[in-house]
Order: C-alpha cells, then structure tokens, then sequence
C-alpha cells in the first residue's frame, strides 16, 4: 500500500523529503539545505545594448526598455 511519508519521523525519504529551504522541505527529518550541501554564492552581472549602430536602419518595433543603455541588471542568489 502506498503511503505518503510524514514529516518528523525521523527519516528522510528522498525524493520526496528533501532538505528545507526557506518554507519548503523537511527540516525535521533531512535537515536545512545549507548544513546538508556545500552552497556557493554566485553574483551574474547582465549588460546590454539597444541601442542601433551607426548607419543602421531601426525597426519598426522597438523594445520596452525600463532601464537606460548600459545599464546592468545584477542577480544575486545561491546554487
């Protein structure tokens, strides 16, 4: 018979049971993510550049662009 596995009682049963992050998993049984894995944080810093080079003909549909030309876009997180 198939029985869901239980939060807190002492077994981790992957994958179902995973470590807890933020609101999700079960730290009662498999612990908290960042004492079961070695995280590593990692920053990606995004460029770009909408802008048309000289002599070029614009489209007709031109991009939402929310931040200026250049402009970084830095997402920071763990993996």
């Amino acid at each position: 018979m198939w029985v869901d596995p239980k939060c807190g009682d002492g077994i981790c049963e992957s994958p179902f049971e995973f470590a807890s992050y933020s609101r999700f998993g079960c730290r009662a049984d498999c612990g908290k993510l960042q004492e079961v894995q070695n995280l590593t944080k990692v920053q990606a810093d995004v460029y770009w550049d909408f802008s048309h080079p000289v002599g070029s003909i614009p489209s007709s549909v031109s991009p939402i662009v929310t931040h200026p030309p250049g402009a970084a876009l830095r997402c920071t997180g763990a993996v």
